[in-house]
């Protein structure tokens, strides 16, 4: 009997690769062969590879490192731009920074909006888009918003418990000078001194 269940087993077929792992749910498998060249310059620039790259696709999409390979693609995008550059006649310092300048924003933007083009060719290959990822960040974003408000009370708080002490210390020197000028300690009083009698 327990033969029998292991035969059964072993004749169901396993997961075709890494697509149908993210549409199940479990571990991925290890990524299939990379497009050729020119389906791999076509995917760079936002084309959607044929059916028989899909698996690749996923793994691309959704593996371990996923973010920094779609923000390494933005800023590779940027590469002829800050080439032209580099080569056009002017001063070194201007064309360099230029150059450098055009990197970093094409890495930078890369980085903000790697989970947008991630999900939208997922969407275009035909692949599901995971949920634990949009909701995570879904949750920072609620988190830093609930900071920024929590922060904007205490700072609220902090300069209401400074002016309402600022005010207490005003009403204390106020009335601390109203009665320094009622009584002061030593001074007599010397008003009927000229009116004595033989003077």
């Amino acid at each position: 009997m327990a033969s029998t269940e292991t035969d059964e087993a072993s004749a169901r077929p396993a997961p075709a690769g890494p697509a149908a792992a993210l549409a199940t749910g479990g571990s991925r498998a290890a990524p299939a062969a990379r497009p050729p060249l020119a389906g791999w310059i076509h995917y760079l620039v936002g084309g959607t590879l044929a059916e028989a790259q899909r698996d690749w696709v996923a793994a691309d999409l959704t593996g371990r490192g996923w973010r920094l390979r779609q923000a390494l693609r933005q800023a590779a995008l940027m590469v002829p731009f800050a080439v032209v550059f580099a080569i056009l006649p002017g001063q070194a310092v201007l064309r360099v920074t230029l150059v450098v300048f055009l990197l970093v924003a094409g890495l930078a933007l890369g980085f903000a909006t790697s989970g947008a083009f991630r999900d939208r060719r997922l969407r275009a290959h035909g692949l599901p888009v995971p949920r634990r990822s949009r909701l995570s960040e879904d949750e920072l974003l609620d988190a830093q918003e609930a900071a920024q408000a929590q922060a904007q009370a205490e700072a609220q708080a902090e300069a209401q418990a400074q002016a309402r002490a600022e005010a207490q210390a005003e009403a204390q020197a106020a009335a601390s000078a109203s009665e320094a000028g009622e009584q002061v300690p030593g001074v007599q009083d010397t008003s009927g001194l000229g009116d004595r009698p033989g003077q």
